[in-house]
């Protein structure tokens, strides 16, 4: 079912600078949508964008929602402290929980679900502050559920998490896809995005690139992938049959888009070796 449609959105910054160009999407509830990008794409501010925290200079966004309450979003900004580390869990949680004007006599069985969701139960009486990365991490995504958002919004998520929390933070957006949750997610974790995302789009220069990856996905397409930035020597070698220099710590990667191993090779440059994803391509 359609929950949110946004059509010919533009966003300008001073200076000035077009954030976002005219772009349009579509939001499906119950489905994980990867967004990805470089730095400086737009991602941060098309989220800002879809919670009202930024207001387009054009376009517009339609909800469909019962006309008797607003939208429900619940969002998860890179960087930000959510919470307050001098509170414990719940303190925080039920903090939070007021500020959104959720009924008083729901609230114990609801958080007490949502702690159970993410994995907090047993820690939910701890002061936050000393909690791991990941716990904080699953505290921050833990406010951002509150009151059953229809939308959540999640840029970098997994950032500062270890690799075992980051596996435990895509099943917790598996069970809130499950529950009816519409999720977009911008992340330069490719190994995360094609793990956890339904289908993905990809942002430039304040635009989506017409590039269907849920037709892409599985089917025996070539798919090609401009990178920047310095190749390690090990991945020159290891990736020779993907890989084609163009110059100017510019690089090609080339392969079937059935064969696993080109992503999992996408995946290495861009999360491990530190290049950039500049463009894609795909060619029958």
């Amino acid at each position: 079912m359609t929950l949110l449609e946004a059509e010919n959105l533009t966003v300008e910054y001073p200076g000035p600078v077009l954030a976002l160009d005219g772009l349009s999407l579509t939001l499906q509830s119950g489905e994980v949508v990867g967004l990805l990008g470089a730095n400086g794409a737009g991602k941060t501010t098309l989220i800002k964008a879809l919670c009202g925290l930024v207001i387009p200079k054009r376009g517009e966004i339609r909800w469909h929602v019962p006309e008797d309450r607003r939208p429900r979003v619940g969002v998860l900004l890179e960087g930000s402290r959510a919470f307050y580390w001098n509170l414990t869990g719940w303190e925080n949680a039920q903090y939070f929980a007021a500020l959104k004007g959720l009924p008083e006599a729901d609230l114990p069985a609801h958080l007490e679900a949502l702690f159970r969701l993410v994995g907090l139960w047993e820690a939910r009486d701890r002061v936050a502050g000393t909690y791991s990365s990941g716990m904080k991490k699953r505290l921050s995504l833990l406010i951002a559920l509150l009151g059953s958002p229809d939308l959540l919004l999640l840029d970098e998520p997994t950032a500062e998490l270890d690799r075992a929390s980051v596996y435990e933070f895509e099943a917790y957006l598996e069970k809130v896809a499950r529950r009816g949750t519409a999720v977009l997610c911008a992340t330069h974790v490719l190994s995360f995005a094609f793990t956890v995302s339904s289908r993905m789009l990809y942002l430039e220069n304040g635009r989506l690139r017409p590039w269907d990856w849920a037709h892409l996905l599985g089917r025996h397409r070539r798919a090609i992938f401009l990178l920047g930035g310095e190749m390690p020597c090990a991945a020159r070698a290891e990736y020779a049959d993907y890989l084609r220099p163009l110059g100017d710590d510019r690089w090609q990667l080339e392969g079937e888009t059935a064969d696993p191993r080109l992503f999992a090779t996408l995946s290495y440059l861009v999360s491990e070796a530190g290049l950039h994803l500049l463009q894609l391509h795909g060619v029958d």
